[in-house]
């Protein structure tokens, strides 16, 4: 087969109905219209696959049990149900479709990429934010999405923080945040403030010129400041190894100043390789 041909699932795999854990890659699939889902599946992973968006949806809903969903599936969807009553993780990456979680009321794993829009309700074309996105996540513990998909959410309004509290939630994990304005810090500060159980929370800054700018530190001092129970955090610079001991001395010092609200608080510099500076 020609490395550029994709392989067609043959129609047969729509007869494993006892097929617990379902994973493809790289192919296609078009069940015939007798198709009734896979009743027993409780993984289903989709790695490239070309796959219609009611078919898909349609595999998901006759999937009563199942509990992890991964897909990073080419473009073209328009509108993904995601209706699982058991679901405990969703993983969406490089997925451009609405995305409309119906009934999950144990999901607790969230990883959204900002290809991926998440909406709530039949009408995709009005603004979603960040307190609909987390009604429909009742159960949630962990939690991971990327500067983009923050902004989608945020539709620009940020409150202080959420109506009702995410207590579940123990892992927040932030990516490709870009602090170039008190905005943006809002949208990370909102999600810090909504979460008062976070046991780790990480955060990815795109690279700039200089670490300590002020949207950086401001963060930095606002974490120490209202973390009492904080152990640890820890500050990967990315400067190459001579500029290092210059420059993250200096936040160093300025990081030894802010006050901590934890007296068991820890700052830790490491480098991209891991080694521990301070």
């Amino acid at each position: 087969m020609n490395k550029n041909e994709v392989y067609k699932l043959p129609s047969s795999l729509s007869m494993c109905s006892l097929l617990k854990h379902l994973k493809l890659s790289s192919c296609s699939i078009s069940p015939p219209p007798s198709f009734k889902g896979l009743n027993r599946l409780i993984t289903l992973e989709l790695l490239d696959v070309i796959i219609d968006t009611e078919v898909l949806g349609s595999l998901i809903t006759s999937s009563p049990e199942l509990e992890q969903l991964v897909l990073h599936v080419p473009a073209g969807f328009h509108h993904l149900t995601i209706d699982a009553p058991k679901l405990k993780l969703v993983k969406l990456k490089c997925f451009r479709a609405y995305v409309y979680f119906k009934k999950s009321p144990l999901l607790a794993i969230v990883s959204v990429a900002s290809l991926t829009t998440i909406c709530y309700n039949s009408i995709i074309h009005r603004k979603y934010d960040f307190i609909e996105f987390f009604d429909s996540l009742p159960a949630l513990q962990q939690l991971c999405i990327d500067y983009q998909m923050m902004k989608i959410l945020a539709a620009g309004q940020v409150q202080t923080r959420l109506p009702a509290t995410l207590v579940h939630l123990k892992i927040l994990s932030l990516f490709y945040i870009c602090l170039d304005s008190s905005e943006d810090l809002s949208y990370v500060l909102f999600l810090f403030r909504s979460s008062p159980n976070i046991e780790k929370l990480k955060l990815q800054i795109l690279h700039r010129p200089y670490v300590d700018a002020l949207p950086e530190m401001t963060l930095i001092k606002l974490l120490l400041e209202k973390s009492p129970k904080l152990d640890r955090m820890v500050i990967r610079l990315k400067w190459p190894l001579e500029k290092l001991a210059d420059k993250g001395f200096g936040i160093l010092i300025k990081t030894n100043k802010f006050e901590r609200a934890s007296p068991n608080a820890k700052v830790i510099f490491k480098a991209l390789d891991e080694t521990e500076l301070w």
